[in-house]
């Protein structure tokens, strides 16, 4: 007998989606579902919409629960819904989005023969957009990756504020004993009005249940409506960002964490959020004084809560971003490249260290910064080398993939997860062992140059 999948939608203004997220709520393979949907205070004709798919919910026998509420935000929404559902399963979709057939049996039919087991996920294709952007949501995912995280990696609440995992609500789906167990609606922040994310995934995370998380694509996202996450300029920009991270700053202050491990979250999210708004900065030309200022601020958060002392000017130099992957790599406790780096071989012979996509952006950013340490590459490959492309004075050559000798070092500079899956694969059939992604270069060139301790201060407290 399959169990009730509550299914929360919150809406507002979604006339001209709603219909089809609907639909594909009556095309699931899963018989037994609550439907709840909220109309968060439409001005449109959502709650008409909303009336005309009554009938159709009744014929499919689906349970429906309507709520009407005037306007306080997504957040809001949900709230609503999680105060009102008697699913064994609770999951909540957004209102202009699609959902495969499997969606629901996929991710409750798994929770159902798994008792051990608090929650499940699966992946998502962007619809209905620029191709730009469709291009960047759907980039290609490793085999051994899920929701952008190794399946041997915890997951954690540090993986959720540094982005490595997909923080989409929609995605996941959990036991309503997980989720009351994990105090998700007596917790739940309404304000400010900017998401609903940290409030339901923070809380689950931290409750410590199993996690299944499915590689397989069951949720269509339409990248065309996100209106929440569009902006005209940087003060936008800044607005949202400053209220999500109050979102997740009041939620951290309410999981059940150790409080010394919940000062270190409290002053990493903060990170985060200047890290956020510096990017915004850049992206929106916010000019060098704001920069500046986000610079100065960083430099103070660091110093209340790492040693040794740093300047603004010394992350400016540095760069933001290695000072980010610095402070991640803390985070997540990643594990560093082995040390020392060997320079002769088991015959004696010298150790190449091969740099690939040396022509790329991202190559161009690490190779300075790689230059006098182990990592420095002796030789540079790219697949589009002339006989005239040099890097820093190095020939650029394209590979020479019989020439590898399993002592050597391998760096993968591009970007791309597909490419760099096929690259690891063939690497391990020759036999090395010293493959390292962008990732991994950048971690390793960050702590050369930003050794940081975590003090053990209090989030917000300064030097006495």
């Amino acid at each position: 007998m399959q169990e009730m999948v509550s299914m929360v939608i919150p809406c507002y203004n979604k006339e001209e989606h709603l219909g089809e997220m609907l639909q594909s709520v009556c095309a699931q393979t899963w018989d037994n579902i609550e439907v709840i949907l909220v109309n968060d205070g439409s001005t449109d004709n959502t709650p008409q919409v909303i009336q005309s798919w009554l009938p159709n919910f009744q014929k499919r026998g689906y349970k429906v629960i309507v709520i009407d509420q005037p306007n306080g935000g997504v957040g809001a929404a949900v709230l609503a819904g999680l105060k009102r559902f008697g699913g064994a399963y609770f999951c909540a979709v957004d209102a202009d989005d699609v959902l495969y057939p499997e969606y629901v049996s996929t991710l409750a039919g798994f929770l159902e023969e798994n008792p051990d087991f608090e929650w499940a996920s699966c992946h998502f294709e962007a619809f209905d957009g620029d191709q730009e952007e469709l291009d960047r949501f759907n980039k290609p995912w490793s085999s051994g990756k899920v929701n952008n995280v190794k399946l041997d990696r915890p997951f954690s609440l540090e993986s959720f504020l540094f982005r490595n995992i997909t923080i989409c609500v929609y995605l996941y789906m959990a036991r309503s004993s997980y989720v009351h167990k994990c105090k998700v609606a007596e917790d739940f922040c309404t304000e400010p009005r900017t998401s609903q994310e940290p409030q339901l995934i923070l809380p689950l995370i931290a409750g410590g249940g199993r996690l299944q998380a499915f590689p397989t694509v069951l949720y269509k996202y339409r990248q065309s409506s996100r209106g929440i996450y569009c902006f005209s300029s940087y003060a936008e920009a800044k607005r949202f960002e400053d209220g999500y991270a109050r979102l997740i700053q009041a939620t951290l202050k309410k999981v059940d964490v150790e409080e010394r491990r919940r000062q270190k979250l409290l002053a990493m999210s903060e990170w985060y959020h200047m890290a956020a708004l510096y990017s915004r900065a850049e992206n929106y030309k916010a000019g060098d004084a704001e920069k500046e200022r986000l610079l100065m601020l960083s430099a103070e958060l660091l110093n209340r809560q790492f040693a040794p002392r740093i300047s603004w000017k010394n992350i400016r130099d540095v760069g933001f971003f290695s000072m980010y992957r610095a402070l991640e790599a803390q985070a997540l406790e990643a594990q560093a490249l082995e040390e020392p780096l060997p320079t002769v071989g088991e015959n004696g012979e010298d150790v190449r260290c091969i740099g690939y996509g040396a022509l790329g952006k991202k190559a161009q950013a690490l190779l300075p910064k790689l230059a006098g340490t182990p990592l420095c590459p002796t030789e540079l490959w790219d697949m589009a080398a002339t006989p005239t492309s040099n890097y820093m004075g190095l020939r650029v050559i394209r590979p020479r993939w019989d020439s590898l000798q399993k002592n050597d070092i391998f760096l993968i500079f591009p970007l791309n997860e597909k490419l760099k899956s096929e690259l690891k694969t063939l690497l391990r059939e020759k036999g090395l062992c010293r493959v390292y992604s962008s990732l991994e270069i950048e971690r390793y060139c960050a702590k050369l140059y930003l050794p940081w301790e975590w003090s053990g201060r209090a989030f917000g407290e300064g030097e006495a």
